[in-house]
């Protein structure tokens, strides 16, 4: 089996972990989402469930969801334990039902004396029960989800009712513009800069330049970005630091399409782009200049200079060219990790991205929105590194990542 299948086919397993952990930690979150969907829908709860119209529609909308099911296609727990306890719809039901069995009471004696006080203090004298296995099929929460991956349909917002991928297509394009120019900017400085500083043949300027870099790469990206919203978008601190325009985005025209709305504020874009370009570069420059300096340690480089090729050439023609693929591989690296960053960069500057709505999306514990978000990022992150593996092979190739193929 070739090296590209073996990877196409890793990548199933991969997103179904990661499908299986979203899941659960949706259901381990605490939020309700049965009452974040009524509320949209106008039904705001007062209380406890004495409203019998709220309880009826609560009800209704629990099992519309799906919340009635089994959480999974099987499940272990004491033989006093029902087949689920999410047949019970009220939340403060169902915790008192819980606590009971944990003392050891079966769900028929819970009924008989869940209105007395006595059982809370005094289990039942055969309060240890045999774990006991159950096969649930099909018919589970689980199931319904993955299906739902699957024809990557994540469901609605509980914000507003719109469609989790719709809001998704219209934040990623300004995500991925963000992370493209700030990795294209970063690459463009940081790696003639890389090179320039491995030919300084002063130890301490050398060692000086890099130190500066790691003190701007310790500074964290929000402080940074925070700093520029102050004083480079208005003229509260003078008229010549006002050079960027202010926070957000402009108002869209309805014909527009995303990507035309992206361009449009194009100039909106730049300094969150050099806030991050400003991070990465000054990790990439030492980085760079580590990799030419071991390629510069090398044999072929005396014999090269013994022939009387100029540094400048052996710096950019033969030492970059052999360092390329630690370089690449810093820039491929770079690419998620700038995805995880763009969530402050975001926020702070406003912009409609995919990094803001997953914020928003968590503030509101709207779950289907940032479990699509987050299965977005986990998705593109293995598509840029499959191929970066592909473009190893593709700039050596004597690398090969078959045994068969060496």
């Amino acid at each position: 089996m070739s090296y590209v299948t073996k990877r196409v086919l890793l990548i199933i397993p991969t997103l179904g972990l990661l499908a299986i952990l979203l899941f659960f930690v949706n259901h381990q979150a605490g939020q309700d989402s049965v009452d974040r969907w009524l509320e949209m829908e106008g039904l705001d709860r007062l209380g406890d469930f004495d409203d019998d119209s709220y309880y009826k529609a609560y009800v209704q909308k629990y099992s519309e969801l799906g919340f009635d099911k089994p959480d999974f296609y099987f499940s272990v727990a004491p033989s006093n334990y029902p087949k689920t306890l999410n047949e019970i719809a009220n939340p403060e039901e169902r915790k008192e039902l819980k606590e009971s069995l944990c003392l050891g009471y079966t769900t028929e004696e819970f009924e008989k004396q869940r209105h007395l006080e006595v059982f809370e203090r005094h289990p039942p004298h055969n309060s240890w029960h045999a774990p006991s296995f159950r096969w649930h099929g099909v018919d589970n929460q689980f199931h319904q989800w993955i299906m739902t991956v699957v024809r990557f349909d994540f469901g609605d917002s509980v914000l507003d009712g719109r469609s989790s991928v719709k809001k998704l297509w219209e934040a990623l394009p300004w995500t991925l513009s963000l992370v493209i120019f700030s990795i294209i900017l970063t690459t463009l400085i940081a790696v003639p800069f890389g090179i320039w500083l491995s030919g300084i043949k002063s130890a301490q300027k050398r060692n000086l330049i890099k130190l500066c870099s790691f003190l701007v790469y310790s500074i964290p990206v929000f402080w940074l970005a925070t700093l520029a919203v102050m004083f480079m978008t208005n003229s509260t601190y003078g008229e010549f630091l006002h050079i960027f325009p202010s926070v957000g985005v402009r108002f869209r025209e309805s014909e527009m399409s995303t990507w035309a709305y992206v361009f449009s504020n194009i100039d909106r874009l730049l300094l969150p782009v050099i806030c991050m370009a400003i991070h990465y570069m000054a990790f990439a420059v030492v980085q760079v200049e580590s990799t030419i300096n071991r390629q510069l340690s090398e044999h072929y480089i005396q014999t090269l200079r013994m022939k009387g090729i100029n540094e400048r050439s052996i710096r950019w023609k033969y030492a970059f060219r052999n360092g390329l693929i630690p370089i690449l591989t810093m820039i491929i690296s770079g690419i998620p990790s700038a995805l995880g960053g763009s969530v402050i960069i975001e926020v702070i500057f406003n912009l409609p991205g995919i990094g803001r709505l997953l914020f928003s999306s968590i503030n509101a514990a709207d779950w289907n929105v940032i479990s699509l978000v987050v299965f977005m990022i986990a998705l593109i992150s293995i598509i840029v590194y499959f191929v970066g593996d592909l473009i190893y092979t593709w700039i050596n190739p004597k690398v090969r990542f078959s045994k068969t193929e060496i």
